[in-house]
């Protein structure tokens, strides 16, 4: 059942919250905004949020990236990213793919 409100949660979002400014520089989304998403209490933001960073996550380990050999949950990569761009302000007006991508590769390194 959470699953299905996730994945819901994030369809609907990528079709109402995308950023009109943010397609004009390359990219949909800053890592501001998706702090933002991943802090919010609306359950389509936050479904947008973990669907996002789980996203970046897979492909992140489709291509070697990052690693990680036990089960980590959507809640775990959100934290992971939040943490990240809270101790990071300087990349808030940075594209959140990068962000994230660099807060997931530093927490799972391939060794």
């Amino acid at each position: 059942m959470t699953r299905i409100l996730l994945i819901s949660g994030l369809a609907f979002a990528a079709f109402f919250s995308v950023p009109v400014h943010a397609k004009a520089q390359g990219y949909y989304l800053t890592a501001q905004e998706l702090l933002q998403m991943c802090s919010s209490s609306f359950n389509t933001d936050y479904g947008y949020c973990a669907g996002y960073v789980t996203g970046v996550a897979d492909e992140l380990l489709g291509s070697a990236s990052a690693c990680h050999k036990v089960s980590v949950k959507s809640q775990q990569l959100r934290d992971i990213t939040v943490r990240y761009i809270e101790k990071h302000p300087e990349s808030l007006d940075q594209p959140a793919r990068s962000v994230t991508a660099t807060a997931l590769a530093a927490a799972f390194p391939c060794r």
